[in-house]
């Protein structure tokens, strides 16, 4: 849903390109209210097939051919953000692994979560930490989120506005154009005109694309 609301959202890049996957699909596509937890994954997790030993191996699964196919988007990332939600209820958390680089970021994000320091999982590698993503001389960001207990609506709040984050932080997005003063025009809908209701009022993720009623084209923001 996060996902989904990015990409109607309009957001492009000032530089770079960005690229948004749904990754775990076939799980998902087989989600079944009365038994949730069998829509995690078909043959296995997917976020443990990420080693260089099983993506080049003889193995088959749903969730390896999966990986194979994201694989080059993956080894082309100079930033990576993997969402993720979790069975438990929990405050939303930042999960870096162990690189200085990693966890730097995600404390420069001011997302209010928990940012957990970790070497891994022993039953296999994730995509954040695959191949380039894990060397310690690199320079490529990936973070892993876990936005909060799935279909928690704040989980769902917490995971749209964190890729909003990341990409300011990483400088593929403006933080968005500011009007310093209030009473400033912004627009005009109608005859009538829309003001900056205070000084430097921040114009969110604005949209000349869906000008028709009913729609909002965009938020005003106040710095915190």
């Amino acid at each position: 849903m996060a996902l989904d609301a990015f990409l109607h959202s309009g957001v492009r890049p000032r530089k770079g390109r960005i690229t948004a996957a749904f990754c775990n699909v076939a799980a998902f596509t087989r989600f079944d209210e009365a038994r949730p937890d069998d829509s995690r994954f078909v043959d296995e997790d997917f976020n443990r097939v990420w080693a260089l030993g099983r993506l080049n191996g003889p193995g088959r699964s749903a969730e390896l051919d999966r990986a194979r196919a994201l694989r080059p988007f993956v080894e082309r990332a100079t930033f990576l953000l993997d969402l993720h939600s979790m069975h438990e209820p929990c405050e939303p958390l930042l999960v870096t692994g162990l690189l200085q680089r990693n966890i730097d970021f995600a404390q420069s994000l001011g997302l209010g979560a928990q940012v957990i320091v970790d070497a891994g999982h022993d039953d296999g590698v994730r995509m954040r930490d695959f191949n380039r993503l894990a060397e310690p001389a690199r320079s490529e960001i990936s973070l892993l989120l876990e936005a909060g207990q799935h279909w928690d609506p704040s989980s769902l709040q917490t995971a749209r506005n964190t890729p909003m984050r990341f990409l300011v932080a990483s400088g593929v997005i403006e933080g968005g154009e500011v009007i310093p003063h209030a009473g400033a025009l912004i627009a005009t809908d109608a005859a009538e005109p829309v003001l900056a209701p205070y000084d430097d009022c921040v114009l969110i993720m604005p949209s000349v694309k869906q000008l028709r009623p009913g729609v909002t084209t965009v938020r005003l923001g106040r710095r915190a």
